[in-house]
């Protein structure tokens, strides 16, 4: 995965997960490379980040729609919610989402009520089972309030990039300026190198825009 350090509307994902790279936010300017691990100390790897259904409070958001496509393109569920799409702003970022399998929901707390979520013939309807947030979504807003009310895990987005950072092999990107230039470098090279890489970035990539992706 590849996650800007400055935040930006945009991320994007290749064909495959065989390869993750992150530009995650660090405190040094130093570019880092990080191997598969099962066992990391950060508490970003834990059962909450790699639950099998996340909803993402505040999907259009920065970094939040990247780690819902990389959730969604994994095999995995995903739904979102976002105050923007309530207002019917930014139709075409809510089409991209979708037709990745990605359900969006008003942000009225419905996501996480079993009444309002599909299920399989007689089978029950499947809860989340974590939220995602980002610093910008408060505790007031209504999915995220009626987890916590549910004893639903509430996790941040940091933690959930961090999981995915510490359980992929990863080429982290961080700088005060650049990054995006030489994540689209690194992106690109390994996709000649036919290693089809996953990304998440905070810039623009003009192959992954003209696939569809954001």
């Amino acid at each position: 995965m590849i996650d800007a350090t400055t935040p930006a509307p945009y991320a994007g994902r290749s064909m495959s997960d065989q390869t993750t790279m992150s530009d995650q936010t660090t405190a040094s300017d130093q570019t880092t490379t990080s191997g598969q691990t099962a066992a990391s100390g950060q508490a970003a790897a834990s059962d909450q980040t790699s639950a099998p259904f996340l909803h993402f409070a505040g999907i259009a958001g920065s970094g939040m729609s990247a780690l819902a496509q990389f959730e969604a393109m994994s095999g995995r569920r995903a739904s979102g919610s976002d105050r923007a799409f309530d207002r019917g702003e930014r139709s075409e970022d809510r089409r991209r989402l979708e037709a990745l399998g990605i359900r969006i929901f008003p942000q009225d707390g419905s996501a996480l009520d079993a009444r309002f979520l599909p299920q399989a013939g007689s089978a029950p309807a499947v809860v989340p089972s974590a939220v995602v947030v980002s610093t910008a979504v408060e505790d007031a807003v209504p999915d995220v309030r009626l987890a916590r009310e549910r004893g639903i895990p509430v996790v941040h987005r940091s933690e959930l990039l961090a999981h995915q950072v510490a359980t992929h092999f990863t080429i982290a990107v961080a700088g005060t300026s650049g990054k995006s230039t030489v994540v689209a470098m690194i992106f690109e090279i390994l996709r000649g190198a036919g290693v089809d890489p996953s990304v998440i970035t905070g810039g623009e990539l003009v192959t992954l825009r003209r696939a569809g992706f954001w």
